[in-house]
């Protein structure tokens, strides 16, 4: 009866833990999205006003840096346009969760048999890493392409939607899926950039060390600025994807006009 109620304690006590966990993992994740709401509608904004296709008046438009953006969409669309895209980064962020721990775990081994012809471990680590990221973007896509219309929608004055739902029923199917293959690049050469260097660095902090053992503040110094400069980086496919997106272009074409119109330098 003891061993019993010990073992009942234990799964109450973990179950309990992991009712934890998920509920606090929901609400940072959920504050976080509406605390960088203004920063994400704005860079959206940044990077797709110029290819609207009904934009007559270049001189009204945004082009003064992030914040600035920020406070103008303030003064000219609202306060409530700054959080247009929190419901779709909320459902993107679960979606995205329940692919890492439930679909992942379980297809991994699927996959993995079919990559045996492959008898390098290295590619054929890279390969699954492809094929997971592919999938796992393929699952969030459409919600990130409603996302991005729904702001440059808004925000530019055309008010052709009204919400997610709105956005993907108005738009074939095969557009959800514009600038798709720019995404999977561009997360996987992010990812590739992140890893390389924080392990060049660590490896680098090691041998200058004196004791030879990883100091906690340093490790997150340096994930911290390995981040930045992986999403710079990355940065271009980022924009090339979204202009994909708005216009619903293919890459060589949404390449030429962002040259065309915004130039090298972007001026």
């Amino acid at each position: 009866t003891g061993q019993k109620s010990n073992k009942q304690t234990k799964k109450m006590n973990s179950f309990i833990n992991f009712f934890w966990g998920v509920s606090t993992g929901c609400l940072s994740s959920t504050l976080s999205k509406v605390l960088t709401a203004p920063l994400e509608t704005s860079k959206i904004v940044l990077q797709t006003q110029w290819y609207e296709s009904d934009v007559t008046n270049p001189a009204s438009l945004y082009d003064q840096g992030v914040f600035t953006t920020a406070e103008e969409i303030a003064r000219s669309r609202g306060f409530g346009s700054y959080f247009m895209s929190v419901v779709p980064n909320i459902v993107r962020y679960y979606v995205a969760q329940f692919d890492e721990f439930f679909i992942k775990p379980t297809s991994t081994p699927f996959i993995t048999g079919y990559l045996g012809f492959i008898r390098n471990p290295l590619f054929r680590s890279y390969a699954l890493a492809i094929i997971q990221t592919s999938v796992s973007l393929a699952i969030v896509h459409p919600i990130d392409f409603a996302t991005t219309r729904i702001i440059a929608d808004r925000c530019t004055g055309t008010q052709m939607y009204n919400g997610m739902n709105d956005c993907l029923h108005k738009t074939p199917v095969i557009l959800w899926y514009s600038g798709f293959i720019v995404t999977v690049f561009g997360s996987i050469i992010s990812k590739l950039i992140y890893i390389r260097l924080v392990t060049f660095f660590k490896q680098r902090m090691l041998r200058s060390s004196q004791n030879h053992h990883e100091q906690p503040h340093m490790s997150q110094s340096i994930k911290f600025m390995v981040t930045i400069v992986a999403g710079i980086l990355a940065y271009p496919f980022d924009t090339i994807r979204r202009v994909q997106m708005v216009t619903g272009s293919g890459l060589i074409a949404a390449c030429s006009m962002i040259l065309y119109k915004r130039g090298w330098s972007g001026q």
